[in-house]
């Protein structure tokens, strides 16, 4: 793994991913690996770490 490939996986912004997850849960993973200029294999990983570290705890539809 390349030292830039290591730090935009680990060092990423949280609130980043977060923030785009809470405002569409269902974005497909290569558009946030696009507005993060992250791979979409670091995307799924940094999200899973995020679902087993209980900081995602889930996702929900909100129906009118």
């Amino acid at each position: 793994m390349e030292i830039l490939d290591f730090k935009r996986t680990y060092f990423l912004p949280m609130e980043s991913l977060v923030q785009i997850l809470q405002r569409n849960a269902m974005i497909p993973h290569d558009d946030i690996a696009r507005l993060l200029d992250l791979s979409v294999g670091q995307v799924e990983k940094r999200i899973a770490e995020l679902e087993k570290e209980g900081i995602i705890l889930g996702y929900q539809a909100i129906i009118k």
